[in-house]
């Protein structure tokens, strides 16, 4: 079963899967154990004498996030015990507490008494010692714990007072399709209310973890003192506050799509902690249950350069950061690290010695080196990066131009793992990466004022683009192919494969978009890659799927490559209308996403199964990546024909305002949908209908109307041109901000 939500604050996760069961807990580290066991953590009601758990298939259960926050709204609604609930989660931005708001209506017509269920298997698998379990009286919480770590669960009143009857109770107390054996790890806690006929009440379900017996009675009395409802309304503008910190204009992009744009940037952050660590990727039992996660660093990197030109700086200097600290372990950059940040894998863990494969690695620091000077040349934190210089900067581009110098030649290049992981060969895709790590060690070498350096590293950038152009481009195909490898007498054998790791030829900015070697390429790889049949989206690479036979299925669609693919064109656009055409592939990968917004590694190209890999945050990077490349292209093309200055500034050059009312609005299902924007005016003009339309599709936010509307008709709503409804009779039809707009997103007619 998927995970369908995931709520954290970077030390404590916590992931609920489709049957809205916890499936995920961690603490202290994000990825580190999953200390929710095979068991779960369900909320069973009881009633009428009947027992039914949420996973029960009588339940409906529709699932989604409150906008812009890291609070999800869940609707369960069961005809057969006529019960309908409206649940909110969260998790609280600062502190290992994680509160579950129950609003309970009875649908049946008379007085019910109905008995609230949680059961919980928390198993300190790590720890190396049993898990015990107390009920705590005085806290009223029943509490898990193994050496020093707790995990307490209790029920509580909109007063964080605990409700009456809330206490541990036996498996056999419920229905036996329910009972389980009982072991330490399992616990179930009840409380009761009593609703008349179509009444509704609400209850709190709160889950604490901790590092002593001390700091749960702390937080405890911290959930008492702010009051669950207190902890919500904080954490929903602490995050609605944080993910529109970027301050963005969005240009003329969909409102769907700079919602979703959002959820991405919050979803990878719920997998960022506190410590630097990326959790890009989770391992599972034989049962399918996510037992821990491990950062891949390619991935990590990725994710970490989508945060970084988001506005998000923050991950990227502590991951970094933490690189520069555990690089002398290994001496290399490890394809793998877990969760605190020791080798992912047993072979990663070799010490160093003169067996030691110098090479191992070399895709990922070249990858590292490439993030960090983009991170660099926009923020321009020199500080930061003389930090990492002599630890981190260094030893990587000394340990790069080692083995890939000036006079490095096709055969000595290094196999390596291509972009899938696929097996190693001298592919182009580490290839690229090499030329683009060596460029950006010769920038930080000019930066450092190493000269010698700098031209060492430009050198050997030379060298390698030279050997992807003799070698990688295959005449015959009039494209690059994805692979080199000799044969006995040493002749080149070509990997002829369409693979559309061949756009890092541009992502890596070996070569501009309109190189006709690249056009043909992209060309073959469009045609071919792409999937025929209603699903859409770019597969992998050719015969990437179980039945490559079946016509018109390549493989299956991946979300990385097809928004590789998306890139590629936003970088290629030369016009608004070209840039235009890449908002299908944002609508795809939208359309694609679970009910919650969480993006799968790919989709099943029939439709016929839907992949619960959720979420691939190498996906959601790579929509973000190609969100803000669209908007920084949108802002180079739209220029003012008399100035040459951008009309349109992607960062808002006007104040950002926060509103009270914005920030702490409560939470409820309005403040899921979009405030309507207004875009056709009728009023009256010399006793004549006259009409003002503002194309919204068409609007890039860019203020020049307003600048020019002498009577202020026109004012800035949400990067949006809209009309003052108070003002708009004394408009004199001047046209002056149909005239200006430099994307003609404004029409007046008046109706003779």
């Amino acid at each position: 079963m998927g995970t369908a939500i995931l709520t954290g604050n970077g030390h404590f996760l916590v992931g609920v899967d489709e049957l809205y069961r916890v499936s995920e807990l961690y603490y202290p580290i994000t990825g580190e154990t999953n200390h929710i066991g095979a068991g779960g953590g369900n909320l069973i009601f009881g009633v009428d004498g009947r027992f039914m758990s949420t996973s029960d298939a009588s339940w409906r259960i529709r699932m989604k996030y409150l906008r812009e926050t890291l609070c999800s709204s869940v609707s369960l609604a069961n005809s057969q015990i006529q019960l309908m609930c409206q649940c909110y989660d969260m998790v609280d931005f600062e502190h290992p507490i994680f509160i579950r708001k129950i609003k309970i209506r009875n649908l049946a017509d008379y007085h019910r008494k109905i008995t609230v269920y949680h059961h919980q298997d928390i198993n300190f698998y790590s720890r190396g010692i049993n898990t015990q379990r107390i009920f705590n009286k005085k806290l009223q919480y029943a509490i898990h714990y193994a050496g020093w770590m707790y995990i307490g669960a209790g029920f509580r009143n909109q007063n964080a007072s605990a409700l009456s009857g809330c206490t541990f109770i036996r498996p056999d107390e419920l229905s036996e399709t329910l009972a389980t054996d009982e072991h330490d790890s399992h616990s179930y806690i009840k409380t009761e209310i009593e609703l008349d006929g179509f009444q509704e009440d609400e209850i709190y379900l709160i889950m604490i973890a901790s590092r002593s017996l001390a700091e749960f009675e702390t937080l405890a009395e911290f959930v008492k003192s702010h009051n669950p409802e207190g902890i919500f309304n904080r954490s929903c503008a602490y995050w609605k506050l944080w993910v529109t910190g970027t301050n963005i204009n969005f240009g003329n992009l969909p409102s769907r799509v700079v919602d979703f744009f959002k959820r991405s940037l919050l979803t990878l952050r719920t997998r960022i902690n506190s410590n630097g660590s990326i959790i890009t990727d989770m391992d599972t039992d034989g049962d399918g249950r996510r037992t821990h996660g491990y950062m891949k660093t390619i991935s990590a990197v990725f994710t970490a350069h989508a945060m970084d030109i988001a506005g998000m700086y923050q991950p990227t200097r502590s991951l970094y950061s933490k690189l520069s600290e555990v690089f002398p372990v290994c001496q290399r950059i490890l394809h793998s690290y877990n969760a605190d940040f020791s080798p992912g894998c047993i072979s990663s863990a070799v010490e160093h010695s003169e067996e030691h494969d110098v090479s191992s690695g070399l895709t990922e620091s070249s990858v590292i080196l490439w993030a960090l000077w983009k991170h660099y040349f926009r923020l321009r934190d020199i500080e930061n990066i003389r930090s990492i210089w002599s630890g981190l900067i260094f030893p990587l581009a000394e340990q790069l131009s080692e083995i890939i110098g000036p006079n490095t030649n096709m055969k000595q290049l290094p196999s390596t793992m291509d972009m899938w992981e696929n097996g190693e060969s001298v592919n182009l895709f580490s290839v690229c990466a090499f030329h683009a790590g060596l460029i950006a060690a010769r920038n930080f070498a000019i930066c450092f004022g190493q000269q010698e350096l700098s031209e060492k590293y430009s050198n050997s950038a030379e060298n390698i683009k030279s050997i992807i152009e003799q070698y990688f481009f295959s005449k015959d195909d009039d494209r690059f192919v994805r692979a080199i490898s000799f044969d006995e007498n040493g002749d080149v054998i070509h990997d002829k494969v369409l693979d559309s790791s061949a756009l890092s030829l541009v992502k890596f900015s070996v070569f501009e978009s309109g190189d006709p070697r690249v056009l043909s390429t992209v060309t073959s790889i469009s045609d071919s890659l792409w999937v025929k049949t209603p699903s859409g989206g770019l597969a992998r690479f050719e015969g990437d799927s179980e039945n490559d036979t079946t016509p018109g299925i390549p493989g299956s669609p991946w979300f990385v490559s097809t928004l590789l693919l998306a890139e590629f064109l936003i970088t290629k656009a030369e016009s608004i209308e070209e840039l235009k055409c890449v908002l299908p592939f944002f609508e795809w990968a939208i359309t694609n996403a679970g009910a919650t917004g969480l993006l799968p590694e790919k989709i099943d190209p029939e439709g016929k199964s839907t992949n619960c890999n959720k979420p691939h945050l190498w996906s959601h990077a790579e929509f973000v990546i190609a969100v803000i490349n669209y908007l920084e292209k949108l802002e180079k093309l739209k220029v003012c024909e008399s100035c040459g200055q951008s009309v349109y500034r992607m960062r808002r050059h006007w104040p950002m305002q926060v509103k009270l009312h914005d920030v702490l609005e409560k939470y409820s299902e309005q403040s899921n949908g979009q405030k309507e924007l207004n875009g056709l005016v009728i009023f009256e003009y010399e006793g004549e209908e006259a009409t003002l339309a503002i194309d919204l599709r068409e609007c890039i936010g860019c203020g020049v109307c307003t600048t020019n509307c002498q009577k202020e008709i026109l004012k800035m709503v949400e990067d949006k041109a809209q009309v003052d409804m108070d003002k708009i009779h004394s408009c004199n039809l001047c046209m002056d901000c149909q005239t200006s707009c430099p994307v003609n997103a404004i029409k007046i007619g008046i109706k003779r």
